[in-house]
């Protein structure tokens, strides 16, 4: 028998490691896990954390294209209620107005309603929220006020005799223009004929002075177009229109005539020189765009071209509010088209348009059944169009949705699917680790065992030497 050998130590050894794996196990088995630490299994524990962050994101993208579900249904909803029964009473009563047993006091009253519910469209497309994101009317202009920024808006009007229904246009969209910018500071309004001499309107904060001199005043007669040469006269000399001399002034031509040129004088590089940026939009009709662009273009901010008459009333005079104030950085979006993030990576998005649909956005703000019947009937289709343009919106926010509703469920599978993988990675098998448990149980035991016979053995020597 050696005594310099220690027969206890390879037992004490398998002791300790036997105890270190019964940790092991009952961690696993405390836990759920088979990776605790990164020591269990490193490459393991990496995958696994990759696959628990995309988990994540997939379940905050499920969430996320819930509430854009929720925001479809809204706006939808606000412009079903817009079309009906708004939009289709609207169009009820231009039938009805129609209808000769009507005396005309029985068309201002129908116009009544008309009017009140336009203002009824436009209650539900402002008042309409999601989360306070306003979905139905998504444009606006800043706040302003008198005490902010001053406009001197000049109309430089050809008058001439092919005119006439193209100068009332701009009288009925004037009143909304004016409003729109009395939004984004203090608004005078001033005119002058291109055509005719002793016409000038001198600037004014009175619309009602404004209309009446439009269309008094402005009466179409024949003549011959100089626009260059009034809109440079009053460059020279603002004062001759009372212009005020701390204003942004800003000038519109009303004609469907080429702009005049004045050979060596002036051409017109030296009026767009002279002008040096100032807005000045056309309204050109009766032609085509290239043509107002070739004769305009150079000094031009912007040119317009209306589709119809009408068009000029209802879009073109009262957007050009939206015009100005986006050229004299005055205006903003209060709320761009929105995201969806429907997935756990970078650009798995949606895009949500939003639109605006406000009486005026869609066409209907100016439609009147009180002048005559060809004015009846352009409110009549002016409503139909309307009606399309609502209709279009609520399919493509309808087709949105059914493609929001497969996202999601294409999410929720790939999470399930993902969890699935991460679970035969980082989860215990218990069965397992149940069997290894009672195994290392009686390996422990044993040892200990092996240990008391070893110092047993260990004593009996003591007992031989002693």
């Amino acid at each position: 028998m050696r005594i310099r050998y220690n027969q206890g130590l390879f037992t004490q050894n398998r002791y300790n490691q036997t105890n270190t794996d019964l940790n092991k196990t009952l961690n696993k088995l405390s836990s759920g896990y088979k990776i605790n630490q990164a020591a269990d299994d490193a490459a393991g524990l990496s995958i696994s954390e990759k696959m628990r962050a995309q988990i994540r994101g997939l379940e905050q993208a499920a969430e996320n294209i819930q509430d854009g579900l929720s925001l479809i249904n809204t706006a939808e909803g606000g412009i079903g209620q817009i079309q009906n029964p708004n939009l289709v009473r609207i169009r009820e009563l231009i039938i009805k107005s129609t209808n000769d047993t009507n005396t005309q006091e029985d068309r201002e009253k129908i116009q009544l309603e008309i009017d009140a519910l336009k203002r009824g469209i436009d209650d539900i497309a402002e008042g309409t929220e999601f989360n306070t994101i306003k979905v139905l009317t998504p444009e606006e202009l800043k706040p302003g006020g008198p005490n902010e920024k001053k406009f001197d808006i000049v109309f430089l009007i050809d008058d001439s005799g092919t005119m006439a229904t193209d100068i009332q246009m701009v009288t009925q969209g004037l009143s909304t223009f004016v409003e729109k910018m009395r939004t984004i500071g203090d608004v005078q309004i001033a005119s002058t004929s291109v055509v005719h001499t002793g016409r000038d309107l001198m600037s004014t904060n009175d619309i009602d002075a404004v209309k009446h001199h439009l269309k008094n005043k402005h009466v179409a007669t024949g003549g011959v177009t100089s626009t260059e040469k009034h809109l440079s006269d009053i460059v020279d000399n603002p004062s001759k229109l009372g212009l005020r001399t701390d204003s942004e002034k800003i000038y519109v031509i009303l004609s469907d005539t080429n702009s005049e040129e004045f050979g060596t004088d002036l051409d017109n590089t030296s009026l767009a020189n002279k002008l040096n940026g100032t807005q000045v939009y056309v309204f050109g009709v009766r032609n085509s765009e290239q043509f107002f662009n070739n004769e305009y273009g150079e000094y031009a901010t912007e040119i317009f071209v209306p589709k119809s008459a009408s068009d000029i009333s209802e879009n073109l005079t009262p957007n050009l509010a939206h015009v100005i104030a986006e050229n004299s950085d005055l205006s903003h979006k209060l709320q761009k088209d929105l995201i969806i993030q429907g997935g756990a990576n970078e650009f798995q998005q949606t895009i949500i348009p939003l639109y605006d649909n406000r009486s005026n956005a869609i066409g209907i703000n100016s439609i009147t059944v009180t002048e005559s019947y060809e004015m009846t009937m352009e409110a009549l289709r002016r409503v139909d169009i309307a009606n399309n343009i609502l209709t279009e919106r609520r399919a493509i926010y309808g087709a949105l949705y059914n493609r929001l509703e497969h996202s999601y469920n294409n999410v929720k599978n790939a999470e399930e699917q993902l969890i699935n993988a991460e679970s035969l990675i980082r989860d215990a098998d218990m069965a397992k680790e149940i069997t290894k448990l009672n195994k290392d149980q009686i390996l422990l035991q044993s040892s200990q065992s092996m240990m008391a016979q070893i110092n047993q053995m260990s004593q009996g020597i003591l007992e031989i030497l002693g």
